[in-house]
Order: structure tokens, then C-alpha cells, then sequence
């Protein structure tokens, strides 16, 4: 996998592909990563946003909106998808 910066991990998600940052998932044995969604007819946004899934083996399946911090900005990130 390549480091990327934000701006270039930004474009593979607009087109459909899902990122990670190193050391998001530290020791622990979740599986993170950045999606985006795009609103469709049936959807109750009207805006394309980010979201964060959380993978765990012994929890359900997170996901929550995610803002970029300064630190995402600076990071590197993977694509994974």
C-alpha cells in the first residue's frame, strides 16, 4: 500500500474507495478505516460526508461521522480499496 497525504487519500474516496490512517488501530485488534457517503434519492442527507467504520471481533460494527482533525490533515494515510 502507498502513503498518501489527506488531499490525495480525499480524491480515492470520492471515488469510491476506502482509506486508513497508520496507528489508528494502535495495538488493538479493530480494523478502521474512512468511507465517504453520497446521498441518493431515498437517503435523508443532502450532502456527501464522511464516516468512520469500526470493525472489532468482539463488538458490532461502528459507524460514526468523522471530521478531519488537524493531526488527519498531516497524517498518512492508505488507501485500502
Amino acid at each position: 500500500m502507498v502513503t498518501q497525504d489527506f488531499w490525495r487519500a480525499l480524491s480515492k474516496l470520492n471515488i469510491g474507495c476506502k482509506v486508513t490512517c497508520e496507528g489508528w488501530n494502535g495495538l488493538s485488534k479493530q480494523k478502521m478505516w474512512i468511507e465517504k457517503q453520497s446521498p441518493d434519492e431515498n437517503s435523508k442527507m443532502t450532502v456527501s460526508y464522511l464516516f468512520m467504520v469500526i470493525e472489532s471481533e468482539t463488538q458490532p460494527t461502528i459507524r460514526v461521522p468523522r471530521t478531519p482533525s488537524q493531526k488527519d490533515l498531516r497524517a498518512g494515510y492508505r488507501k485500502i480499496k
